[in-house]
């Protein structure tokens, strides 16, 4: 968060290199945005950043990247990765909204 509160830009990077070590880890780096004043300025942080992680990941990782995240959960357990990325994703979600 202190970083994002002196540059937006190079708090966004940062939130992006995390993501491409586990695409995961950009649900927990958006929570950075949470200060912004408007809800509108933190959706768009959001948006924006978890756009570019996606966009980046995809670059580098390829469409196989994707295919073993979206199949991960059945080959594992079916029922207790997704709950626990749920809830994970509803927090941030939640914390986003209505920071202030």
């Amino acid at each position: 968060m202190i970083v994002v509160r002196r540059s937006l830009m190079f708090g966004a990077l940062l939130v992006v290199v995390a993501a491409l070590f586990k695409l995961p880890f950009v649900v927990i780096g958006l929570l950075a945005f949470a200060h912004l004043r408007s809800l509108w300025q933190r959706l768009a942080a959001a948006t924006l950043t978890l756009g570019a992680a996606l966009i980046v990941s995809y670059r580098l990782g390829g469409p196989h990247y994707f295919a073993t995240l979206a199949f991960y959960n059945h080959w594992t357990s079916q029922y207790s990765n997704n709950v626990l990325g749920y809830a994970l994703a509803g927090i941030a979600l939640a914390a986003l909204l209505w920071a202030s």
